[in-house]
C-alpha cells in the first residue's frame, strides 16, 4: 500500500483504518484525479463531509486501497468529474447534501435536492436557526406546517386508528399484513393508545 501513498504528497492520518487516509491540497486532490482518468487507479467512492470531501481509490497493480481526503474551508473542490465522468454524479450528491461545490463539473444540476426539501444542503453546515427562518417566512413557508386530517376511529377495535396508505415498501408490507389479519383493503392499521380523544 505504501506505493500508492507515495505518489501523492500530504498528511497521513495514522488512525483511519481499516485503509490509511491522505489529507491533501488541490494539486494533490488533482493527481489523484488524474490517476482516476488515466486508468491507473479506480474510483471506489467519492463522498462528502462537513468542510471536506473524501474519495477511495484503488490501485490494482499495488493492490492498495487508499482515502484521499480534501479540505474546503471556502465550500469549494476542484472537480473529480470533470476528468473522470463517473464521478459527476458523487460529486452532484455532495453538492445537493453538504453545499460544497465542485469547482469545474461539466454537469451543474442538482442530483437529489429538486426543490421538494425544507431545507437546503442537509448534511452540511448548521447555520444560524434565525437566518433560517428569516429566509424560510421570505420564500413563503408558514411556521405552523399543515396537520394531516385526523385518524377515524375504527368500530370494531377502539384502540385501532386508520392511516392513508403509503408508497414505501416498509409501509405496503404493513399494509398487505394487516389486509391478511382483518380484510381491509385500503388502508394500514396502526395501534395506538393514547390516541382517544
Amino acid at each position: 500500500m505504501a506505493t500508492l501513498l507515495d505518489t501523492i504528497e500530504g498528511k497521513t492520518i495514522p488512525e483511519h483504518r481499516p485503509w490509511p487516509r491522505l489529507v491533501v491540497d488541490e494539486d494533490g486532490w488533482r493527481f489523484a484525479a488524474s490517476q482516476l482518468s488515466a486508468g491507473s487507479w479506480t474510483l471506489l467512492g467519492l463522498w462528502g463531509d462537513i468542510g471536506e470531501v473524501h474519495m477511495a481509490v484503488l490501485d490494482e497493480g499495488a493492490r492498495g486501497i487508499a482515502v484521499v481526503t480534501i479540505p474546503c474551508p471556502d465550500g469549494r473542490f476542484p472537480s473529480v468529474g470533470a476528468v473522470h465522468p463517473p464521478a459527476i454524479r458523487l460529486e452532484r450528491a455532495v453538492r445537493d447534501l453538504y453545499g460544497l461545490e465542485p469547482v469545474g463539473c461539466p454537469d451543474t444540476r442538482p442530483w437529489l435536492d429538486l426543490g421538494f426539501w425544507d431545507v437546503q444542503h442537509p448534511l452540511g453546515e448548521r447555520r444560524d436557526a434565525a437566518a433560517d427562518l428569516v429566509q424560510a417566512l421570505a420564500g413563503g413557508a408558514h411556521l405552523i406546517p399543515s396537520c394531516p386530517p385526523p385518524a377515524r376511529a375504527c368500530t370494531r377495535f377502539p384502540s385501532v386508528r386508520f392511516m392513508p396508505a403509503s408508497s414505501s415498501p416498509g409501509i405496503s408490507v404493513l399494509r398487505l399484513t394487516a389486509r391478511r389479519w382483518f380484510g381491509w383493503s385500503s388502508a394500514l392499521v396502526t395501534c395506538t393508545k393514547a390516541s382517544r380523544r
